[in-house]
């Protein structure tokens, strides 16, 4: 019989299979009793920290979601290290909006904090206002989530009625963190703007800015690195590392590499080498700081008659045009160019496809320019917060047949 262990607000949900057996968890009232401490010690006894501590699956963006494997070293002091560059002290209060199946939430926010002796403050569910009322009434002073979350909550209306006075620090990460986007949060939530880079299978962080970093290195990169973590980025075509400022994949080797996907060798000799080197699939430069920048997937470049797009270029330009929200650029089908550039946008106030074409041509080059604008007042997300990129490109294809447009 499985068992399914779920909180009193899910407990009598009619979504669960009637062959689990339903299992609710309460704290106990008083003290740990003895046989309880020497349940959990013999336990440990049989515990080596190399173990499989924990099989997350992935979002599935890419691909079918897959189990990773993570141990509890690499959780335990990823959590630790990123904690203490965060310079998280006791005294501060994490307002967690993530879900907690998502390893950013699961691992990073709650062994962060718990490992600093901070406040973790959960959120049940993600909503902009009552991400905004909870930082408020509960005096947070951190915050985290993906671009989406944040563009979503200075969207809010009465956003300007909230008293976020004591938050000092926020955590962007989960995708190509705009710039513009960055820069927002910061001055209109008046905190410090952190980047955090990683993956599932990366325990899940290897690099990140620190709150000392300027500005243009918080609002502009990935940072540098994580302790106890290496990275280099090669040319995809040729295997050899990549000089600074030249674009390749990102690969990441150390302890909170993933031990594998669960019961896939196949995929697991995919995507780590036999060097012990993670292949990210994500596109990135590092300045001669040493700092990366991600411009997004490698499979999401966008070949037009030759020349290679990166999403992140033609975004960052839209996201500082007014009347643009929130953007995702993406490369449909061209018989005469391989792919064309598609800009999909939500809107914040009137403007139109010669607005915005108007705005890139005095900024980019004429390549670049989208040859298609669609506007929407949502994309289609996963659980987490991140766009489905291939389900964004299927709802721009129908958008465009409707207007007797078919570029399939």
């Amino acid at each position: 019989m499985e068992r399914l262990y779920v909180d009193e607000w899910f407990r009598y949900s009619d979504n669960f299979s009637d062959r689990l057996e339903i299992v609710t968890m309460a704290m106990p009232d008083g003290q740990i009793s003895e046989s309880q401490l020497k349940a959990v010690r013999d336990a440990e006894a049989l515990t080596g920290c190399m173990d499989v501590a924990a099989i997350q699956f992935t979002s599935g963006t890419t691909g079918f979601p897959k189990g990773v494997m993570l141990t509890h070293y690499g959780i335990i002091n990823n959590g630790i290290t990123v904690g203490k560059n965060m310079n998280i002290k006791p005294g501060d209060r994490f307002a967690n909006c993530l879900p907690l199946f998502h390893g950013s939430s699961c691992f990073t926010a709650t062994m962060m904090n718990f490992n600093c002796g901070a406040t973790l403050v959960l959120i049940d569910r993600y909503n902009p206002k009552t991400v905004l009322g909870t930082i408020q009434e509960e005096r947070c002073t951190m915050t985290a989530g993906v671009p989406t979350m944040f563009i979503n909550e200075l969207a809010q209306p009465d956003f300007d009625s909230y008293d976020l006075s004591t938050l000092d620090r926020a955590i962007m990460f989960g995708s190509v963190c705009p710039p513009e986007s960055m820069r927002q949060v910061a001055e209109r939530m008046g905190c410090n703007v952190l980047s955090i880079y990683g993956s599932t299978e990366l325990s899940p962080c290897t690099c990140m800015t620190l709150p000392s970093d300027p500005e243009y290195v918080r609002w502009g990169s990935i940072g540098r690195p994580i302790e106890g973590t290496e990275q280099i980025i090669v040319n995809t075509e040729t295997g050899k590392p990549c000089a600074p400022g030249e674009t390749g994949e990102l690969l990441c080797r150390g302890y909170n590499v993933m031990k594998g996907y669960y019961k896939d060798f196949k995929a697991t000799r995919a995507a780590v080498d036999s060097k012990g080197f993670y292949h990210t699939g994500d596109a990135v430069y590092m300045d001669e700081e040493g700092n990366c920048h991600v411009v997004g997937r490698v499979n999401d470049m966008i070949i037009h008659g030759g020349d290679n797009i990166y999403p992140s270029e033609v975004e960052n330009v839209l996201l500082k045009m007014p009347g643009v929200r929130a953007v995702e650029v993406i490369g449909l089908p061209s018989p005469l160019y391989g792919e064309q550039v598609c800009a999909v946008i939500v809107p914040d106030g009137n403007i139109t496809e010669h607005d915005i074409t108007a705005w890139c041509r005095e900024r980019m080059a004429t390549y670049k320019i989208p040859k298609y604008i669609l506007f929407t007042d949502t994309f289609p997300l996963t659980a987490s917060g991140k766009v489905i990129k291939q389900r964004l490109k299927d709802i721009a294809l129908d958008k465009l047949e409707l207007r007797g447009i078919t570029v399939r």
